[in-house]
């Protein structure tokens, strides 16, 4: 690791000699205390450049710690490097921008991280930068203007518990956010030049937590928002992002209208988890996408002690998918049933969504039956055991309301336990005598 007290160049014959070693105070094998540094003179910004080895991954790489008041004016330069700040002052002078190229990250030694609007950041093209908040803390904030076509790391993967919150002018990024962590940023903040990856690191979560309508598209592309981990990051890490409320309810609509969301595609991969509401969520989350199943099996998670509402349409065109709830959830969507779910064999039936916590349906909740299944013999063969639609662990309440052209045909919806079921009516006979 080398630090430079002049301006950075690619060219490294144009490398100034000058280090910091002699203003560097040695702890231990990894710390070095680092200045203050500061402009020689009024006429004369001094920039700083950190650059070290390119590690795995960019939380790995070894930081120069410029705790303190650092006054140079001229720009923090990292390059595969990092730093350990205090406070805001610890990046420079008021006005002096940070850029970053390669693997780099920023950490924080005190309680909270703030960095103001004064440094504004800039992530070069292939390159990714970090946040790393040290303490369990949710006064992290970065009020920087951003820009560039790098990647911006929320947080921390081995940090994921705390929570970083993003304030700036995001307007001139082009690049990749990667949400790690609890990431607490305005839908308005983000930028719609740029894409949005949810992904959890080792132990947790990649949380947007917000308020108000957040409406970004599901996609691949710039603009558009996706599951996906951070290249540098190994398969085995966790795939489980998602919205909480925060600071106020939440409505989540990826698209608009209620588009519905398509398991196993390449903007939700199998195996990603999507995740309602955190731990410090504080308002009412309402996730209006469905979902077409296509037979597979979506996970959501929902967090212990929190609830969360699915307002969108859900239908399985392949047959044998399904929604598998963890925690306490709303129903105030609609199941639409067709040929592909209704089995041959009553004892191959499953539900469309299943609860391991407890169920609610909504007021506005509807089942939706296929006009052509009502005269069936597949249909018929559940007149009375009943198709189940949707079952739970805990406690179920509330019933949908069934489309008229299946109450006209003699169908009903019932509980049994805590298994939502389609059932034929029994017919009724009075006797009078």
């Amino acid at each position: 690791m080398f630090i430079y007290g002049d301006t950075y160049d690619s060219q490294p014959s144009k490398r100034s000699n000058s280090r910091a070693d002699s203003d560097a105070v040695y702890i231990g094998a990894t710390r070095r205390l680092l200045g203050p540094f500061a402009d020689p003179d009024a006429s004369t910004p001094m920039t700083i450049t950190v650059a070290g080895e390119k590690k795995d991954r960019p939380e790995k790489g070894f930081a120069a710690w410029l705790l303190g008041e650092q006054s140079f004016s001229g720009g923090l330069n990292l390059v595969n490097g990092g730093v350990v700040i205090q406070g805001d002052s610890g990046l420079g002078a008021a006005g002096s921008p940070v850029t970053a190229v390669g693997y780099c990250a920023i950490t924080s030694y005190e309680w909270t991280f703030g960095i103001s609007s004064s440094h504004p950041i800039e992530i070069r093209d292939g390159g990714a930068l970090i946040f790393s908040p040290t303490w369990g803390n949710q006064g992290n904030t970065v009020a920087s203007a951003l820009s560039g076509s790098g990647a911006l790391l929320t947080s921390d993967v081995n940090r994921s518990g705390y929570a970083m919150a993003f304030t700036g002018d995001h307007s001139a990024f082009t690049g990749n956010y990667y949400v790690q962590g609890h990431a607490r940023i305005a839908p308005a903040t983000f930028s719609p030049l740029a894409g949005i990856s949810l992904a959890d690191g080792t132990n947790g979560v990649g949380v947007i937590e917000t308020s108000g309508a957040f409406t970004r598209p599901a996609g691949t592309g710039k603009g558009e928002i996706r599951w996906k981990r951070f290249a540098a990051y190994p398969s085995s890490f966790g795939l489980r992002g998602g919205f909480a409320a925060y600071g106020g309810d939440l409505s989540v609509n990826l698209g608009g209208a209620g588009a519905k969301l398509v398991p196993g595609s390449e903007y939700l991969p199998a195996g990603a988890v999507i995740q309602l509401q955190s731990q410090y969520a504080d308002g009412a989350l309402a996730l209006a996408n469905g979902f077409e199943l296509g037979g597979a099996v979506q996970k959501i998670s929902v967090w212990t002690g929190k609830t969360a509402t699915l307002s969108g349409a859900v239908s399985d065109a392949a047959g044998g998918g399904r929604l598998a709830v963890d925690g306490d959830i709303a129903f105030a969507g609609t199941f639409e049933i067709a040929a592909a779910n209704v089995p041959a064999d009553p004892q191959d039936a499953a539900p469309m969504l299943s609860v391991d916590g407890d169920l609610a349906f909504g007021a506005t909740a509807t089942v939706r039956v296929d006009p052509s299944l009502l005269s069936s013999s597949a249909l018929s063969a559940y007149a009375e055991g009943g198709l189940p639609l949707a079952s739970c662990t805990g406690e179920i309440s509330g019933i949908p309301a069934l489309d008229g052209t299946a109450t006209d045909a003699g169908w009903h919806l019932g509980k049994r336990g805590g298994t939502l079921l389609l059932k034929r009516a029994r017919p009724f006979v009075l006797v009078v005598r």
